[in-house]
């Protein structure tokens, strides 16, 4: 039903096994999923008394929590959540908890919400549920005390996102951390609020440990103007070059020999493993060379620099390494030259583990 209650469209699921799962209306002149709420019609005044609405996936998540009592829900027939839905909710609450599935699915689409829902300026949480559940699941096994118990903890939406780019990155690499920082810069830029605004980029800048002035200056400018997304390569490159960490002496000597040494790399490189080198500036030199040894092409600062264009931290540090002289002569015995590379090793090894224990 739209929201005067008039009926627009057809959906259900099946209860059994078979095919379709779901059977929907198509979509009419008089319906357009994404102007419509499920829901919302029957639970549009328990939303304006209780002054926030449950924001669900599906048709069963919304009937399961309506059966056990929490009617101030509304669900978004499962497609991606629009700014006119925005706007149908906003007319009865301006504060919303999203609750979608706990699935990599249901988190990838409520952080989706997220941004629409900010964007229109919603006081917005996230409720994820344990183990991956669904409203649906949860309250049936859980019942409704143990639901509104987890949902007046539902978390600010900022701290969710935050705490799941963490889960899905490794933000000692200053490559991911960078990649952390161009995927929430257009939520961040969706706030309203020139105070709210502010303070989510402070925290956030404080949460990914990005130090830098420069860059943290370039980046509220990009925020603070509203910019939806990071509009050219020039800020991409700061962000890469700004989060990344310095590439130290033991990192350039070890470089400096496998570049040169083909004997001294058909050694080494097969006793690295990625956890040796992953959180390391270099590290895509690292994963260079060993592509280059698995392919079985030579190490020249072509083949080299094809394989790093796209970092440009490393993209750097190539043309420096190259800059050096070879350390053996081609007759010289590799016996001293391979222990000093040996220890240069372990001291790689042990910069990658203090850098993922303090996070850069």
């Amino acid at each position: 039903m739209d929201i005067k209650g008039t009926p627009i469209a057809f959906g259900a699921r099946i209860l059994a096994s078979g095919e379709p799962k779901y059977l929907n209306s198509p979509e009419t002149p008089a319906y357009i999923k994404g102007e419509h709420l499920y829901g919302l019609f029957q639970s549009k005044e328990e939303i304006r008394q209780k002054k926030f609405a449950i924001l669900v996936e599906g048709y069963l998540d919304l009937i399961a929590l309506y059966q056990f009592g929490i009617r101030n829900c509304a669900a978004s027939l499962g497609t991606a959540f629009t700014d006119k839905q925005a706007k149908l909710l906003g007319r009865f609450s301006k504060k919303v908890v999203v609750n979608y599935d706990g699935d990599s699915a249901g988190v990838k689409a409520a952080r989706r919400a997220i941004e629409t829902l900010v964007a229109e300026d919603f006081e917005t949480k996230v409720l994820i549920l344990p183990d991956g559940q669904d409203p649906d699941d949860f309250i049936r096994t859980n019942g409704a005390d143990s639901y509104n118990h987890l949902r007046g903890n539902a978390f600010p939406f900022l701290q969710f996102v935050l705490e799941n780019l963490s889960k899905e990155r490794n933000l000692a690499s200053p490559k991911q951390k960078a990649e952390s920082i161009e995927e929430i810069l257009p939520l961040l830029s969706a706030v309203r609020n020139p105070i709210q605004k502010r303070d989510a980029f402070d925290q956030t800048m404080s949460f990914l440990r990005v130090d830098d002035a420069i860059l943290k200056r370039d980046l509220w400018k990009t925020v603070k103007s509203g910019t939806t997304r990071i509009e050219t390569e020039t800020v991409k490159q700061q962000v890469a070059r700004a989060t990344q960490a310095r590439m130290t002496v033991a990192e350039q000597r070890l470089l400096e020999f496998l570049i040169y040494d083909k004997d001294l790399r058909e050694i080494i490189l097969p006793q690295i493993e990625e956890t040796d080198y992953e959180t390391l500036a270099t590290a895509e030199v690292f994963r260079a060379l060993l592509a280059l040894k698995e392919i079985g092409t030579p190490v020249t600062s072509e083949s080299l620099l094809e394989l790093v264009s796209d970092d440009a931290a490393a993209s750097d540090f190539v043309p420096v390494l190259l800059m050096s002289e070879p350390v053996r002569e081609p007759d010289e015995a590799i016996d001293e030259v391979l222990k000093e590379a040996e220890n240069c090793v372990a001291r790689c090894i042990f910069a990658c583990d203090f850098f993922s224990q303090t996070g850069g």
